[in-house]
């Protein structure tokens, strides 16, 4: 099935809110802790979307007054760079929030996110391949740490493969991607695009969009080996992924 992560392997997800991203998002994170059965993963969920199973304590989490998000079995949900080392005794998942179980703000959410993406390209190797979610990209280059975010999570997703660390980054607009993660992403999957300056920026950086995403449907772009792409036209569905088009262009 060409919609998947590999090790060390950078994906980038597109799209306006509720176009579906998250939700094929959610579902690349399964593939990998399905391909990996000894891979981690950690999500950092700054809206945040995502539901933690479990306390590091081995408590369930209770999302009180929450609305419903996407859930990882057997999640826990982490607050610090430093409580990973311990979280990953007790599950291949772990979710770092901006906001605590009750809606109280998590301080230094940013530079927590950023000390995990080390931590993580340190303890990750081919035994042991990790995978580094950023659901919403733009609310880690923004305000005070900005600087301290962007030369952390670039040096790590730039040395990436030497690590088989992957890395799946969320975001509504391609121009907020600092230009090395776009140009060395391996794979996009592009949603719906509001503005046309957009749709002109992406193709600048390998997909073509001539197969035009509507709904719940997505470009699905490969790079491939020898200077050939791969593009293809998928739609989200409760099963999974389904191919309504594909082609191949060089």
């Amino acid at each position: 099935m060409a919609f998947r992560i590999d090790a060390g392997e950078r994906v980038v997800c597109l799209g306006q809110t509720g176009c579906g991203k998250s939700t094929a998002a959610t579902d690349l994170v399964k593939r990998f802790l399905l391909d990996y059965p000894k891979g981690r993963v950690l999500i950092v969920d700054s809206k945040p979307r995502y539901r933690a199973t479990h306390h590091i304590n081995g408590r369930k989490v209770n999302y009180k007054n929450w609305a419903k998000g996407d859930t990882i079995r057997d999640s826990v949900a982490v607050y610090s760079a430093e409580a990973l080392k311990q979280a990953y005794r007790f599950t291949r998942c772990c979710i770092m929030q901006s906001l605590y179980a009750n809606g109280d703000d998590v301080p230094n959410f940013e530079l927590s996110a950023t000390r995990a993406a080390r931590w993580l390209f340190k303890s990750s190797h081919k035994d042991s391949p990790t995978l580094y979610v950023i659901d919403e990209w733009y609310d880690l280059l923004t305000g005070a740490l900005a600087g301290i975010a962007d030369r952390n999570l670039l040096r790590v997703l730039r040395a990436g493969r030497e690590r088989y660390m992957a890395a799946l980054i969320n975001t509504q607009r391609p121009k907020s991607i600092p230009l090395p993660t776009l140009t060395e992403a391996t794979k996009f999957a592009i949603f719906t695009l509001e503005y046309e300056d957009d749709v002109k920026y992406m193709r600048k950086h390998g997909p073509q969009l001539t197969l035009n995403p509507h709904g719940h449907s997505f470009v699905w772009f490969e790079r491939l080996s020898g200077g050939l792409r791969d593009e293809r036209l998928l739609k989200l569905n409760i099963g999974g992924q389904e191919v309504t088009k594909r082609v191949v262009t060089i």
